[in-house]
């Protein structure tokens, strides 16, 4: 699952890089947007594959810090609408029951 998405979610963690919210109170850049440890950065903050997974990567989220919503984010750069719908679909059918 990762490999299929990477380059597509690893793009938008280049443009936040590149946004202020990547800026320190001064102004200073944190982080190099063609830094590739943001493949890792990404990696990390997104939660991507099978249902189970993903059931088992929320249910971690909501055992250890207080959470009651979650934003999701199905269409990346390079992804089709049709991809992002077919996820949105599996999404609601496969993992939403079993972490809400």
């Amino acid at each position: 699952m990762w490999e299929d998405i990477k380059e597509n979610v690893t793009y938008t963690a280049k443009g936040c890089a590149s946004w202020d919210s990547m800026l320190d109170r001064a102004g200073n850049l944190l982080s190099d947007p063609d830094d590739p440890q943001l493949y890792g950065i990404a990696r990390d903050q997104a939660i991507i594959g099978t249902p189970q997974e993903c059931i088992d990567k929320i249910n971690e989220y909501k055992e250890n810090l207080p959470i009651n919503n979650m934003i999701c984010r199905f269409k990346f750069p390079g992804i089709s609408h049709d991809e992002a719908i077919r996820s949105m679909k599996l999404f609601v059918d496969k993992v939403l029951p079993y972490v809400s």
